[in-house]
């Protein structure tokens, strides 16, 4: 393969985040042409963000500080791709991008999405991703050991509670769905956490 088919496949790869050999098979139907490839292959639901992932993982990630916290939602379309260690590898670190105000866009993540498609054989899609963080409060987030659950609080007022008592919180909003600040305050008033004030809680769930 020359190095011109190459370069073009990259740019393929890089704008609409296909596997490599989508990609080629793309740009040897029509003929060579760029545009008509990338067009085809956008048509056909090969996008870097979406919500259509059969599959789904989320990861999260909070500071030792409780400053902050980050989750990110990975999708595939399977759940062997899902549970392989490259998959998780590649859903840490761009997590950690997103922890460290990298902005999950543009072409180096197309790129970086299309090779790792390519490497899995499967579509690698964002399905969602979002950060805590507050000057005056403190977060927490709790992932659930399968990648399917997830919860994420904001919270003031409460400079005496460890870490495994905010997990036990954590854990108890996801049981109980406690989806809005007023449900997931009540739980806490369940826990004794007399001062603590949530803020803001997200909670993820999927089959």
């Amino acid at each position: 393969m020359n190095t011109t088919i190459l370069s073009d496949i990259k740019k393929i790869i890089s704008r609409t985040g296909a596997a490599f050999k989508i990609a080629l098979d793309s740009y040897r139907k029509n003929n060579k042409d760029i545009e008509l490839t990338v067009k085809e292959l956008l048509n056909s639901g090969w996008k870097t963000f979406t919500n259509n992932a059969d599959t789904k993982r989320i990861v999260t990630m909070h500071s030792s500080d409780r400053s902050k916290s980050a989750f990110l939602i990975l999708g595939t379309q399977t759940d062997f791709c899902a549970s392989s260690d490259d998959f998780k590898a590649l859903h840490m670190e761009l997590l950690t991008l997103i922890f460290n105000n990298q902005a999950l866009a543009g072409e180096e993540l197309k790129y970086k999405l299309g090779l790792a498609s390519t490497k899995l054989g499967e579509s690698i899609v964002i399905c969602e991703q979002e950060v805590f963080s507050s000057e005056n409060e403190k977060t927490f987030s709790y992932t659930h050991h399968n990648k399917k659950k997830a919860v994420l609080y904001n919270f003031q007022n409460s400079n005496e509670a460890n870490n495994k008592e905010l997990e036990v919180l954590a854990l108890n909003l996801l049981l109980n769905n406690a989806r809005t600040i007023e449900l997931a305050q009540e739980e806490s008033k369940k826990l004794n956490f007399k001062d603590l004030i949530i803020t803001k809680v997200k909670i993820v769930t999927f089959d």
